[in-house]
Formats: structure tokens, C-alpha cells, sequence
């Protein structure tokens, strides 16, 4: 076992659990259907003390460091043990987001957020750090921005013209991208502008939603 989990790359799966690939190119099974709780990998998240944070297909939370695994659920402070979204922010802190919920890591332990700290929603569909320091944070009724620092939110304003958000990147030039159920949205300057089938995104699929946004490091703009 390495000294840290990064020290492997991590190919995703979302059946057969966790291969790992050494930087010769090998694959060999690392964590696999037979591991406790490893029903199939959604999301893998590296954290600042070289431990990875495993999200699985039906939604539980794993954090794997020095070779032990381990599950987080509500008695860790989770507001549900249902995880859809996963991220880190500057100050190397965790950020989880679930179907009662956002959470964060804090002093080993979860401390939730919710609609009464001024969520729109408390089913979290997606986080996205933001250059300012805070965190975006999809819902399912809408968008909000949170202060990681004071841990306050505040809903995004102009509004959305879909409310169901799935996917959110923030590129190099300040622009919030929103992939939502009626497809993909760029905020900038207080003004939101659709890119979709008329903007010539995404003309090959019929599936308007944007569940995916990533970034191409040879451009300003993510790539559709």
C-alpha cells in the first residue's frame, strides 16, 4: 500500500468497484465488489492528506487513507446517507452534498446545511467551487451561492428559467456554466444566456439536460 492513496490513478467504475493504475499503465483490482459497501464507483475525490473520498453508485460515502476504509452516514453528521454530489475547497475542506442537504468537514465531523440556513432546496444535485472563495451549489429547486467561511447562503440572483440544476463549472474567465434540466446555461455580469440546440450545442443528442460540465485546458470555455 502506497503512503497515499493519490499516488495511484483511479479509472472509475460503475460496476465492479475501484481499479487502481500504477503510473506504468498497469490496472490491477484495488477495491472491488467483494470490499464491504463497494457496489460500483460514481465519483473519487483526492483530499489534501492523501486520503480519497469514494462516492458509490447508490450513493454512499467512503474515505479510503492508509489502507482502511471507512463509511460516513447521518451519525457522522450527514444531513441523509445518500450522497449526489462531492468537492473540496481551498482550505482543503469537504464538501458533500446529499438528498436532505449540503455538509461539510469539519474537525472530523459533518456539520449540515439546509433549507433552514437558506438553501432553496435541500436536494443537492451539484457543488462547484467558486474563485471567490465560496461555493456554488445546485438544487433541485434552484441555484445558491454559500460562504464556505461563514457557512451562509444566499439564492442566485437572476433567477434560472429551469429550476432543476445537474452540473456546474465555474471557467477561467468568471463565467458560471449551468447544465440544468432544459440544457445549458451561462451566467456572467448578472446576465444569463442559453446555449442549446440553436447555439449549436449538443445538435447529436436529444437529451436536453446537461449532466456533465468540463473544462478544456486548451480554452477559456468548458467543451460541451
Amino acid at each position: 500500500m502506497p503512503a497515499s492513496e493519490s499516488d495511484r490513478v483511479h479509472p472509475t467504475s460503475n460496476r465492479h468497484g475501484l481499479p487502481a493504475a500504477p503510473a506504468r499503465g498497469r490496472i490491477s483490482p484495488f477495491l472491488t465488489r467483494r470490499d464491504p459497501g463497494i457496489t460500483g464507483v460514481r465519483r473519487l475525490l483526492p483530499d489534501a492528506s492523501g486520503a480519497l473520498w469514494i462516492e458509490t453508485e447508490p450513493g454512499e460515502l467512503y474515505r479510503l487513507h492508509e489502507g482502511r476504509l471507512r463509511v460516513y452516514t447521518r451519525r457522522d453528521g450527514l444531513p441523509n446517507d445518500i450522497v449526489v454530489s462531492l468537492t473540496e475547497d481551498r482550505e482543503h475542506g469537504v464538501w458533500v452534498g446529499t438528498r436532505d442537504g449540503l455538509a461539510r468537514l469539519k474537525q472530523r465531523k459533518f456539520e449540515a446545511l439546509g433549507v433552514r440556513e437558506g438553501l432553496t432546496n435541500d436536494l443537492v444535485t451539484a457543488v462547484h467551487g467558486s474563485r471567490a472563495g465560496g461555493f456554488w451549489v445546485g438544487t433541485r429547486a434552484g441555484l445558491d451561492y454559500v460562504d464556505g467561511a461563514r457557512a451562509t447562503t444566499r439564492p442566485f440572483r437572476p433567477g434560472l428559467p429551469s429550476d432543476m440544476v445537474v452540473s456546474l463549472l465555474e471557467d477561467r474567465a468568471g463565467a458560471l456554466w449551468i447544465g440544468t434540466q432544459s440544457g445549458l446555461w451561462r451566467a456572467r455580469g448578472g446576465v444569463v444566456v442559453r446555449f442549446g440546440r440553436e447555439a449549436s450545442l449538443a445538435r447529436a443528442t436529444r437529451d436536453p439536460q446537461s449532466r456533465r460540465i468540463a473544462r478544456d485546458p486548451s480554452k477559456r470555455s468548458p467543451s460541451g
